[in-house]
């Protein structure tokens, strides 16, 4: 973004810096223009030039670019983490990881099932046997309960009543109902036993939330600072436009002192041909500054807003000195970056899944040990309540217990899940090491760019205090007779440019304090914002 900054500043700087060229009048105008904005008024009226200027065409003051009351850097950001669309979308990622928690948590909640049916069967009478036409019918109804627990226990408990009918009856007992419970239980011994191995789903989970909620809060981080540097672009560009504007406004009151002088005979056609050119490039210098304030409007406005390009932004203005406060240094820095860059808690929350990747194939590797235990209880009568009341009846249970064993031969599949997943283990160690030590670089370079542009502000001030110096210096001698009106230009040139390179210095420094920031994860605490005012419901 510094480098974005520095191109509002570079069409001035590279005029300034060539007032012997050929066609020099563009930068006498723009020398002029600065000086008239910058030097006061000699006493006595007296002009650098002993021929009074030819009175020219009034021309109209510029509207202001931004009418309206202030817009903050604060209520920037603010709006931009309100209504900006990267925010939003990554919001939507965020309640998709939100859900997948009680998604994993479901899987040890008690489910519940009913089911019904009924069957009927007829036959025809055969003649030839002597057989009757007999019909029967079937009622099953029944309920059932299962729960997988923690330690990989699977348990269902079942209740069952049937009701058996036929036509003539062939049973002694018809109408004949049954009812049956069973409890059931298989719990593994090995392979998918323990309640660290099984509460795995959940804990993924949770720490998928855990990444969710870290890429968000950098996504936050992200846009503050594309706020910050968009609101950094656009008051420069606009302080660059009244330059221009400026400029333009005395490039043709030059152009008209020079057709007065031509007329006067004091001065050429080449004089009033390169006054002509000089208005041109002031003119073409405000379209493409005005093109550039409506590129940073427009970039300002997709960050705050969505599609408002037709609403005007108000006025702008830059952040209050920064060099007063405390320089930081490398190890707070890194300290704050270590403990709350969204990417290097990820990459922890990353390497914490690679490690429970490991313990599940591990545990693949063991075979599978089954204990499987069922007890049921079951009553007959003609009545449905008599039924039931024959589950208590010591001779009508039956229990069944068993043990099932399953173990591939070579285990290659399992051999090679495990050794992916320590291949895995490695790669996330070493991607965080990797993203520490990109951090700890990023956080020197920050340091040292905020430490430069701090000293650079101060250098900065200095030569623009020299450069007024030299200025009045040159004036007096000007005044005095012993100076020309060029080298009092050549002198105004070398202060503007002094004073925006320290206008460019104080904005470096704000841009390179923004970026450290965003490293050190403090931006949100910067203007007072929590993730939870950010994310309702949580």
């Amino acid at each position: 973004m510094p480098a974005a900054k520095s191109g509002f500043f570079s069409a001035y700087r590279g005029a300034s810096l060539r007032p012997y060229a050929g066609l020099a009048g563009l930068v006498l105008a723009h020398a002029c223009a600065l000086a008239v904005a910058q030097q006061p008024a000699p006493p006595g009226g007296a002009q650098p030039d002993a021929s009074p200027p030819a009175s020219g065409p009034p021309v109209e003051a510029a509207p202001p670019d931004a009418p309206g009351p202030v817009l903050t850097l604060e209520e920037c950001v603010k709006f931009a983490l309100a209504r900006g669309f990267d925010l939003e979308i990554e919001r939507q990622t965020l309640s998709i990881a939100q859900d997948n928690v009680p998604i994993a948590r479901s899987t040890f909640l008690p489910i519940f099932s009913a089911t019904t049916g009924k069957t009927v069967t007829r036959t025809a009478i055969d003649p030839a046997f002597g057989l009757p036409a007999t019909m029967s019918s079937t009622l099953d109804a029944g309920v059932g309960v299962s729960q997988r627990l923690l330690t990989g226990t699977q348990f269902s408990l079942d209740l069952n009543n049937n009701h058996f009918n036929t036509d003539p009856a062939i049973a002694a007992l018809n109408p004949a109902y049954t009812a049956d419970v069973t409890l059931s239980v298989r719990q593994p011994l090995l392979k998918g036993f323990g309640t660290r191995l099984n509460s795995q789903v959940i804990r993924r989970a949770e720490l998928g939330l855990d990444v969710a909620d870290n890429n968000y809060e950098s996504r936050a981080l992200d846009v503050i600072q594309g706020t910050e540097n968009a609101y950094y672009l656009l008051t420069g560009a606009r302080d660059q436009l009244q330059v221009f504007r400026a400029s333009l406004q005395l490039s043709q009151a030059l152009l008209s002192e020079a057709q007065s002088r031509r007329t006067a005979g004091m001065a050429t056609g080449l004089d009033v041909l390169q006054a002509e050119v000089g208005v041109a490039n002031a003119r073409r210098s405000v379209l493409e500054a005005q093109r550039t304030v409506h590129a940073s409007e427009d970039s300002l406005t997709a960050l705050i807003g969505r599609f408002q390009f037709d609403t005007p932004i108000g006025a702008t203005r830059a952040e209050e000195d920064a060099s007063s406060e405390p320089a930081p240094t490398i190890a707070q820095s890194y300290r704050l970056a270590t403990e709350r860059h969204p990417a290097l808690r990820s990459a922890r929350a990353g390497l914490e899944i690679a490690k429970l990747d490991v313990a599940f194939a591990h545990n693949d590797l063991l075979p599978s040990v089954d204990l499987d235990l069922a007890l049921g209880f079951n009553g007959n009568d003609s009545t449905r309540r008599g039924s039931f009341s024959g589950l208590t009846e010591p001779d009508g249970h039956n229990w069944q217990a068993g043990i099932s064993i399953t173990y591939p031969l070579g285990r290659v599949a399992e051999k090679a899940r495990f050794r992916q997943s320590r291949y895995a283990l490695d790669r996330a160690e070493l991607g965080e090491k990797q993203l520490e030590q990109d951090v700890l670089v990023a956080v020197r370079n920050a340091v040292r760019d905020v430490e430069t542009s701090r000293e650079s502000v101060t250098i900065a001030t200095q030569a623009a205090d020299l450069a007024q110096r030299q200025y009045e210096a040159e004036t007096d001698r000007f005044r005095a007779g012993l100076s020309t009106s060029r080298r009092v230009l050549e002198a105004q040139t070398d202060l503007e440019l002094a004073r925006v390179a320290n206008l460019q210095a104080r904005l470096d420094l704000q841009t390179a304090r923004a970026a450290l920031r965003r490293l050190e994860g403090t931006s949100l605490q910067r203007y007072g914002i929590t993730l939870a005012s950010l994310t309702p419901g949580r």
